[in-house]
């Protein structure tokens, strides 16, 4: 039986990821996105993890995404309905949006201007969970650097975790970057919204745009990567992670599961994503050659450096022989310096899919995330020390 999946995309950094995430959730499922696409119209015996199927006479479209959006602003719910390629594929009930933003100010988010879209996202939520027979969890999209990815997220994540305590919740977040900043105050949302991460999130796959944006350079050639093209980067990543919660596929197991290997204990649960475009390269080369490689690292970080505690192959693409991926894992287990108290195993997840060119994607509790969380650190103590410099003055 398939369990579902909810998604929810907070500010205006998630929903922006959300637009290019169903975009390709759609076209992996063979739902139209446009009135030119082929619908689906009931098709007989169609079950998916993240649409819902919705009959009636007086609807058009018939295949929702099982998703809510907020944000405090009211601009990107705006884009969603009436110029995304989305449009048609989220219910209007679940387009949350305020009356002012949150003015990249946690503070706002989480009490004041907040408090009415979180309270209309959990009615919203209620009524996706109404509907299923089997949830499993919640797939977030945020970034700690405005006042509603931090906040308004943290809010609806205390709130839906006293009122769901057994279901999971998978953070995609966009960290502050350690080199370039698009708020002056996005530190103090990290430091913040940090303390409800770690407490209530099952899994939180760390990213950076900085680190995106590298990616795209280097990997896609894309001389000036946007926003959108980092956003589509880290869609293709959470498509190759849960397609094994999408589709039949070796291995697959459900949401608890990959929990329980890759957050081994309570407060480790921030993992680094890594993503490898298969092209021309075979796997072996591209799992003992590449992934490792800071470059291809979402988050920046050097994965060679430091101990790993856990860790899982995605393979999403043409049908392979299946010794070639266990080889590969063979070779990156032993690459990786694992605990010694870790079992040292890297599970192995693939789903076949009829393109031409594959994706690998590697995710890693690994303890080089401690020099991403240290220079927040040094970051809000600078800050911090400056501001009580001028109180003194």
């Amino acid at each position: 039986m398939v369990g579902e999946i909810a998604s929810l995309h907070v500010g205006s950094a998630g929903c922006a990821i959300g637009e290019q995430l169903w975009t390709q959730y759609a076209i992996q499922h063979g739902i139209a996105t446009t009135d030119s696409d082929p619908i689906i119209r009931n098709e007989e015996g169609f079950k998916s993890s993240i649409f819902e199927m919705v009959d009636g006479k007086d609807i058009d479209y018939n295949h929702f995404a099982r998703a809510v959006f907020v944000d405090t602003d009211s601009e990107a719910i705006t884009k969603i309905k009436s110029r995304s390629n989305i449009s048609k594929l989220v219910h209007p009930d679940n387009l949350i949006s305020g009356k002012e933003g949150s003015s990249d100010n946690f503070v706002r988010g989480y009490y004041t201007v907040g408090r009415d879209s979180c309270r209309n996202a959990v009615e919203s939520v209620r009524k996706i969970v109404e509907k299923c027979d089997r949830l499993e969890g919640f797939n977030w999209f945020q970034a700690f650097g405005g006042g509603t990815g931090s906040g308004v997220a943290m809010k609806l994540l205390d709130e839906l975790a006293t009122e769901y305590p057994k279901l999971e919740n998978f953070f995609h977040s966009v960290f502050p970057s350690s080199k370039y900043s698009t708020s002056v105050v996005e530190t103090y949302n990290f430091v913040f919204g940090l303390e409800s991460l770690l407490e209530k999130s099952s899994v939180t796959f760390v990213t950076t745009n900085e680190a995106m944006y590298n990616y795209c350079q280097n990997h896609q050639v894309v001389s000036n990567p946007d926003l959108t093209d980092i956003n589509k980067v880290l869609a293709q990543f959470v498509c190759t992670t849960n397609a094994c919660l999408r589709f039949p596929s070796q291995f697959a197991g459900d949401m608890k599961t990959q929990t329980i290997h890759l957050a081994p204990s309570p407060g480790c649960s921030l993992v680094l994503p890594a993503m490898v475009e298969k092209k021309h390269m075979n796997i072996q080369y591209m799992v003992t050659k590449t992934i490792l490689s800071p470059s291809h690292c979402l988050a920046g970080e050097n994965l060679n450096n430091g101990k790993a505690l856990s860790a899982c192959l995605h393979y999403t693409g043409p049908k392979i022989k299946t010794s070639e991926l266990s080889r590969s894992s063979k070779s990156l287990r032993e690459d990786l310096n694992f605990a010694d108290e870790c079992g040292g195993g890297v599970k192995v997840n693939y789903t076949y899919e009829n393109v031409v060119n594959g994706t690998l994607s590697f995710c890693c509790n690994h303890s080089s995330v401690v020099s991403l969380l240290k220079n927040q650190a040094k970051k809000f103590d600078l800050m911090y020390g400056k501001c009580n410099l001028n109180i003194g003055q």
